[in-house]
């Protein structure tokens, strides 16, 4: 595999070569017939790329916000009410973490679930 130079930028790449790695110059047709037409087609179809369709990342938008505020406040007051005992002023945090750790665990749910059903 002999090198040669690149007639842009002038550096050494190898006479295979597709096009020229530093600066990018196709390097012509007669190096195409030799590769199989399958790998020379480039799909730039995104969707394809795009494994979660905006929908469910909708859901995961309101979910994964509900999830790291609730859970802490849910955790955090649980730990408090089992140390110092019930606490009116703590009560109202736990369920309040409570309620969103539901809430965002349901829509996180969701948006996996319909992520999955729709992907098959």
């Amino acid at each position: 595999m002999p090198l040669i130079k690149c007639s842009e930028c002038g550096q050494e790449i190898s006479d295979q070569a597709l096009s020229c790695p530093h600066c990018g110059l196709p390097l012509g047709a007669k190096n195409l017939s030799s590769v199989p037409s399958e790998a020379r087609k480039v799909d730039l179809n995104v969707e394809k790329f795009e494994m979660t369709s905006k929908k469910w990342k909708k859901y995961l938008m309101f979910a994964i916000p509900l999830l790291v505020i609730g859970l802490p406040l849910f955790f955090f007051n649980l730990m408090i009410g089992m140390t110092t005992g019930t606490n009116s002023s703590s009560a109202g945090w736990f369920f309040l973490g409570l309620v969103f750790t539901v809430i965002g665990g349901i829509l996180f749910l969701i948006a996996a679930i319909g992520n999955w059903w729709e992907r098959g």
